[in-house]
């Protein structure tokens, strides 16, 4: 099977394993007690909002931007991550969806303070909507000792089900996300090597294959995340779709 052929196949197995993800939680979400509406609201969520940068991650891989697709995909990384973490401690569910659900909007905050710079005539709107933002931040993590830590200490709590799995490390997957995001090193030899007047010559990346790795796991992941989240799901099923549809297709 060629390069294209098995973007679109890999693409489409993706796009179908979050179609049927988020019908299976808006169908039970219907069904949920209301003590759990908020657990299938997070999952919903999550997963309608993969659904686009997927799609996006997998477009740029068929045009040939690996690079592009790797910055993309972090966000589908550190979303299945955190979902991941939230569940690994199902007596600190509640407690850890509060604390995401806080650093979500201290980010609204600081993004609706900067709209207010840029949009002076509404300076004092976006304010409002920013204080009343870092408030809601403030009642959900009333308590002294609750702190989000950085991704990078919580990910031990989450890679040992993983390995069990015979699954990549995790974190790795968000340090090649992170540096994808940022001027590669091409940049630094420019500035140590590079001599007077010479042009810029981009290389071709060969990340292409490391991109549909994490695109597809970081897929299975969010999904596995969301299931867990709300109690659905067939455990059996998903490694299935990894090791029976997707394997194949990243090492044929």
């Amino acid at each position: 099977m060629g390069r294209s052929s098995k973007l679109t196949a890999l693409q489409a197995k993706t796009a179908e394993l979050l179609a049927k993800a988020l019908t299976e939680i808006q169908h039970g979400r219907v069904k949920a007690p209301q003590a759990k509406e908020g657990r299938f609201g997070v999952a919903e969520y999550l997963v309608t909002e993969a659904k686009e940068y997927v799609g996006a991650s997998w477009d740029l891989l068929r045009a040939e931007k690996p690079r592009a697709s790797l910055a993309v995909s972090r966000w589908l990384v550190e979303a299945a991550l955190n979902l991941l973490w939230v569940t690994t401690k199902t007596n600190e569910i509640a407690k850890r969806l509060k604390l995401l659900v806080a650093e979500a909007l201290r980010l609204e905050a600081a993004k609706l303070e900067g709209l207010g710079e840029l949009q002076p005539s509404k300076a004092k709107q976006f304010k409002d909507q920013a204080a009343a933002a870092r408030q809601k931040q403030r009642d959900l993590v009333a308590q002294p000792k609750w702190r989000l830590d950085p991704l990078s200490n919580r990910i031990d709590s989450i890679k040992a089900p993983l390995k069990a799995k015979s699954m990549p490390n995790p974190y790795v997957f968000y340090r090649i996300c992170c540096a994808a995001a940022h001027p590669g090193l091409e940049v630094w030899r420019r500035f140590d090597q590079a001599p007077r007047g010479a042009a810029v010559m981009r290389k071709p990346s060969d990340d292409s294959a490391v991109a549909c790795l994490i695109l597809a796991c970081s897929a299975l992941w969010l999904v596995t995340g969301a299931y867990c989240l709300v109690e659905l799901g067939d455990a059996n099923g998903l490694k299935n779709w990894w090791e029976g549809e997707i394997v194949p297709l990243l090492h044929g």
